[in-house]
């Protein structure tokens, strides 16, 4: 049987551009990868490869395992023999092979109609020994053609990083499966919850009662953010929130966590993201572009300064911690300060990281982590300065992580980082203004980084030193809110359950349902966990009493109100032709008609009303009255505005007892546009002046010869 092999070339070209241009065509990479990161990506599917062959994600006609794609497609052990470099190539089977497996196939498929005919019963099946180690799900029998894998006690959705089928071995003229052995799951050392704080505290008692519950379900430590929220002094008073935590509520959560095992991890800002520090007037001369309050100039003379006050003051209230995250993710604007101007963006970069980190090591005795997307474009030689200072935190949201960070972007960190950290998400990352997350997609998100760290871990000379589970509540400083952490919290727990065990699937409803306090009565339709039919896990954890559960509630009641208030201001103003804008402004519609449109008002307005209220005594147990309002003003208030507003209008409409002829004057927006304005009449064409008809020249008689002929 031929096989056509092609070799797939990573090249990774620089020419072309010279350095300053190099350095400014890789910075404009890093603004995207978030907004990327939101985006839907399952049409952006990995090269399928055959069935049977090693590392095969490709659909069989039997469905197996149920999982999230295979984002890589190769073969782990071999990739990591034999890709060691930007300019490696790799066979990938192809063409020939794909007919010649289909060829089989069909063989078979008539073998077996033969044999069917004649009384055969078709080729037994060859049944491979399996050594089941910690009880990692195995697929079912091959043959039974079910969705999800047989785990004993019936049928349960399994959700597994890599759909692990039966391999092909064609004999005889007859093609037969061999089960094949799904690797031991890989479980991350470290698996560390962030708290983004910033603008919207939550109460101490309520983040304590998170942080238990995160520990019963595999939590190991905590990511601390706590920006405009921390107790600031001196002259970064000025740069707290008038609702900050004071110190004494900051060291009793700090003080829960010691008594919890939980290791902590400070994050502070010292590049990029320094919006609530530039964002005053007495610290805007430090900006990078003098109207970009995002990140500093780090070439001023007083930025280091500043940089040195926040590290200290959030390391005299976090004593004796091993690690500090100093931020230093989305330098949008990077050297553009006049201070700057002349150096190689990449080389100011570095430097800057490089005065922040050796700070931190040497006067607080930390290990410093940063973010890794700056790093991402950088070669080797480029990112050396950092080797052994700082370890990066390599971050990807979206589901399909071999997109945002693939093989050789490990390649080039090995050479560079010893250990290096990892980050999911469990809310937060896609879309801002979101309310609840979407606990499929983070799932998947979680599920394939600790797929790609148990591929990639060979390739590091320390390891990974775990994952951080990021929640954000804002994208950046200025954004609004997005889900807030009880709304989070059964997403957070999924994720822990999957990354304490390595995969995730309804064997572990029992210890993932009792950190959600769910108990025994919980109407669980047989404890299976869907997220195909349930990807919020409304219709499972709205029995559960989970701290913030109540709020959880709220979200599904909000984004089951917005749907009926569109959907009545659809048949009201776009379906029904009397209450629309048009009729509004003249002033000009049925009283019978809207009293008509208008009958299910009042169940509508009743509605928010109620979910107003509702939202207040859910989010008063958990955030100060800043926050209830602020959450409200964007997710509810809208809402009934817009009610009020169509209500008044369809009473002004009502007193009107008397109308007008038609037509009714255009609007003054369209005239300004030339539409509905009286045509000008077309102007008079001019009369060319009356011309004055010549006179016929007659020839003035001679003088002289009149005279001749008169003496004559």
């Amino acid at each position: 049987m031929g096989v056509a092999t092609v070799c797939l070339v990573c090249a990774y070209s620089r020419g072309g551009l010279g350095a300053q241009g190099q350095e400014v065509v890789a910075q404009r990479v890093v603004g995207v990868h978030k907004r990327l990161q939101m985006a839907e990506v399952d049409g952006l599917q990995a090269v399928q490869f055959i069935p049977g062959v090693p590392g095969s994600s490709g659909q069989a006609d039997k469905k197996m395992l149920k999982a999230p794609p295979n984002h890589s497609g190769f073969n782990v052990a071999e990739e990591a023999r034999i890709h060691k470099g930007l300019y490696e190539t790799r066979p990938r089977l192809v063409g020939d092979q794909v007919a010649a497996v289909a060829r089989a196939k069909e063989q078979q498929r008539h073998l077996e109609a033969k044999g069917r005919h004649n009384g055969h019963k078709g080729v037994p099946e060859v049944e491979a020994h399996i050594e089941r180690e910690h009880n990692v799900p195995q697929p079912g029998a091959p043959g039974e053609g079910v969705e999800y894998a047989d785990l004993g006690q019936g049928g349960a959705p399994v959700y597994y990083p890599q759909d692990h089928r039966s391999a092909l071995r064609m004999e005889n003229n007859y093609v037969t499966e061999l089960a094949t052995q799904p690797p031991t799951p890989y479980i991350p050392k470290h698996r560390l919850v962030h708290l983004d704080l910033k603008g919207a505290p939550p109460v101490i008692s309520y983040l304590k009662k998170v942080l238990s519950s995160a520990v019963e379900l595999g939590a190991t430590g905590v990511l601390l953010e706590w920006e405009d929220m921390f107790p600031w002094s001196g002259r970064l008073a000025a740069v707290a929130a008038t609702n900050h935590y004071s110190r004494a509520e900051v060291e009793d959560l700090l003080a829960h966590c010691r008594a919890l095992g939980l290791e902590v991890i400070p994050l502070v800002q010292t590049f990029g993201h320094l919006e609530f520090v530039l964002k005053h007037q007495e610290f805007s001369h430090l900006r990078d572009v003098p109207e970009m309050p995002e990140s500093v100039c780090p070439c001023h003379n007083e930025t280091m300064a500043l940089v040195r006050d926040i590290v200290d003051q959030v390391m005299a209230v976090h004593r004796g911690v091993a690690m500090l995250h100093i931020g230093c993710d989305e330098v949008f604007h990077l050297g553009e300060c006049s201070e700057c101007l002349g150096a190689g963006r990449t080389s100011i970069f570095t430097e800057h990281v490089v005065r922040v980190a050796q700070y931190a090591a040497t006067m607080h005795k930390v290990t410093p982590i940063i973010w890794d997307d700056m790093l991402r474009n950088m070669m080797v030689e480029e990112m050396q300065p950092l080797a052994s200072l700082v370890e990066p935190m390599v971050w990807v949201y979206a589901e399909d992580v071999y997109r945002f960070v693939p093989s050789y972007t490990w390649d080039r960190y090995a050479q560079v980082f010893p250990n290096i950290w990892t980050a999911s998400a469990f809310k937060g990352a896609h879309g801002e203004t979101l309310v609840v997350p979407d606990v499929k997609r983070h799932l998947t998100n979680n599920l394939n980084w600790i797929q790609l760290m148990g591929e990639q871990e060979p390739k590091l000379e320390g390891g990974f030193r775990g994952i951080v589970i990021t929640g954000w509540q804002r994208y950046d400083h200025f954004a609004v809110l997005c889900e807030l952490l009880p709304a989070g919290v059964p997403s957070l727990a999924v994720a822990l359950v999957a990354t304490s065990h390595g995969y995730f699937n309804s064997s572990l409803s029992k210890p993932l349902l009792q950190g959600l306090s769910c108990g025994e009565h919980t109407n669980m339709r047989g404890n299976i966990i869907d997220l195909d039919t349930d990807n919020f896990l409304w219709d499972k954890m709205s029995w559960c009493f989970f701290p913030g559960s109540n709020f959880f509630k709220v979200t599904k009641h909000l984004v089951r109100l917005e749907a009926e208030v569109e959907e009545f201001f659809k048949k009201v103003q776009r379906k029904k032709g009397w209450l629309t804008e048009f009729n509004i402004r003249h002033d000009m519609s049925s009283p019978f008609r809207i009293d008509e449109l208008m009958e299910d008002w009042s169940r509508t307005q009743h509605d928010v009303v109620s979910l107003m209220r509702s939202s207040k005594d859910a989010l008063g147990e958990m955030f100060d009255r800043f926050t209830v309002a602020e959450w409200i003003e964007q997710k509810v208030y809208p809402m009934y505005k817009r009610l009020s507003q169509l209500r008044q209008a369809a009473d002004k409409l009502r007193t009107v007892t008397s109308w007008p002829s038609r037509p009714y004057e255009p609007l003054e927006a369209l005239k300004t546009l030339g539409i509905g304005v009286e045509p000008a009449p077309p102007p008079a064409k001019e009369r060319p002046p009356p011309t004055e008809r010549p006179r016929r020249k007659v020839q003035a008689p001679d003088y002289y010869s009149s005279r001749r002929k008169a003496g004559s």
